[in-house]
């Protein structure tokens, strides 16, 4: 058990045993779990449906329950949740009507980086692969980070979250402004968009969270931010030391693209003009490499040599749910969380790059407010794709909309000259493709909601021979 003093950092009161985590199956849920029972503290929480996650923390020592009900065993100490749980969750009202504190799992992030020097990974997309690469560098180097990530990087699902090395690996999320509760030493922004609309309503609030986010850095902080990104004077200024990468002229560390295929990416990079090496990249298309040049940016300067970077990279095995290779003969089969017209629009032309002979996208569009803001350009982003089929809109808490449904997306690319476009239930989905996908297609599942299933059902079908990495089935709330 960590000392009183820590504790104090950690959770703002130093008498903390026990922790109870509502949606404790969720990405960025579960990775606490487990940081906080390496830590030694008594830890129960429950989920919507128990999963290979939560068998993972039960092995570890987690008390956890099927569903959300109203009691809390053993009276914890603390309750911590997400901005996914809803409002009125029956364990939350528990928690208050018996005075018990209730956080908000940023808090607890912003509590661990008080703990030991952190990097903070933000941005609109491409954070959780950019933050899993820095990890992996890092371990792959023979370091021992502590990681908190928002998904699940591949080849890490064991580790303890809290190691003993000098460095937490974390990412922030800024769905609900609550990235600026943190205290890193080191940040990485991948870029910004206007994703959250539910939260942001103009980009100028975007910028402002931002900004106040690059304020929390001290003067001998590093900010790595991609170069391209809207407003990056904005965002650094301060006494910190700025670097950003990606393929234009300008960045400190730039990349320049050998191949991109089936098997993944080669590409070169510099620092400020001085060649570092080339890299190798298993993971498809050019998204893939920005993320990886951010990663590369962030330890070549913090002491990694660039020949230990290259060798993680060529190593490294991805994250579930971004673009993730389910089977890759004789079909693509790729899973994937895009769920805003820039992501689509990224995850495709990835996709593409493999070189398909018919590119398939099953998308399922994600919460009434961000299908009725983006449902233009939403099924603009689709057209990337050669077979176009849409599931039920998953909601995620939100309330419905007048009008707004999977169907306003249909109508959407019909007007796009799109009628081949479907709106199909998930049986006739798996039908249509195990029926009309042929070898050397590509096909894509798409979705933050629950729609990844069906690619785990796909790929029993397509994989042959082909060993597949065991599916996670993790918490959709978080």
């Amino acid at each position: 058990m960590i000392s009183r003093d820590d504790r104090l950092r950690l959770f703002g009161r130093p008498d903390v045993a026990a922790v109870h985590l509502v949606g404790i199956g969720g990405a960025g849920m579960n990775v606490l779990a487990r940081i906080l029972l390496t830590l030694g503290f008594r830890v129960s929480g429950s989920d919507v449906r128990l999963t290979p996650v939560t068998e993972r923390l039960s092995r570890r020592g987690a008390r956890i329950a099927d569903g959300h009900g109203d009691e809390l065993p053993g009276r914890p100490d603390l309750v911590v949740y997400s901005s996914a749980v809803a409002p009125g969750n029956p364990e939350l009202a528990r928690a208050r009507r018996l005075g018990i504190p209730v956080l908000h799992r940023s808090r607890l992030l912003a509590g661990l980086t008080r703990l030991k020097p952190a990097v903070a990974v933000a941005g609109s997309h491409g954070k959780t692969t950019t933050a899993a690469l820095i990890a992996w560098i890092q371990v792959a180097a023979g370091r021992k980070p502590s990681l908190a990530l928002g998904g699940e990087a591949i080849g890490l699902e064991d580790h303890p979250g809290w190691d003993e090395g000098d460095l937490l690996v974390a990412e922030a999320d800024e769905s609900d402004g609550s990235l600026d509760r943190l205290y890193p030493r080191f940040e990485v922004i991948t870029g910004l968009d206007l994703d959250h609309v539910d939260y942001y309503s103009s980009w100028e609030k975007l910028i402002l969270t931002f900004a106040r986010f690059t304020e929390r850095l001290p003067d001998d902080g590093l900010l790595v931010i991609a170069g391209d990104t809207p407003h990056l004077h904005r965002l650094a200024r301060g006494g910190f030391r700025v670097v950003t990468y990606g393929l234009g002229e300008g960045a400190v560390f730039r990349g320049r693209v050998i191949s991109l295929d089936r098997e993944g990416s080669r590409f070169t990079v510099s620092r400020s003009g001085v060649p570092l090496g080339e890299a190798r990249l298993p993971q498809l298309g050019l998204c893939g490499v920005l993320n990886a040049l951010g990663a590369i940016a962030f330890c070549r300067e913090t002491g990694i040599a660039f020949e230990d970077i290259a060798r993680g990279l060529k190593a490294f095995p991805g994250v579930r749910r971004r673009l993730e290779i389910k089977v890759r003969r004789p079909i693509l089969l790729l899973e994937d969380y895009a769920h805003h017209p820039a992501e689509i629009t990224a995850a495709l032309r990835a996709v593409r790059s493999a070189k398909p002979a018919r590119l398939w996208c099953v998308f399922q569009p994600h919460r009434y407010s961000r299908t009725r803001h983006f449902a233009r350009s939403l099924a603009e982003a689709l057209l990337g794709a050669d077979g176009i089929i849409l599931a039920d809109l998953y909601p995620a808490f939100e309330e419905p909309l007048p009008g707004v449904s999977s169907r306003l997306l249909l109508e959407s690319l019909a007007e796009l000259g799109r009628k081949d476009a479907r709106l199909l239930d998930r049986a006739s989905i798996r039908s249509l493709l195990e029926r009309e996908a042929a070898a050397g297609d590509a096909v894509v599942i798409m979705g933050a909601g629950d729609i990844g299933s069906l690619a785990g059902e796909l790929a029993r079908t397509w994989s042959g021979s082909f060993p597949l990495p065991a599916a996670t089935g993790g918490s959709v709330e978080d």
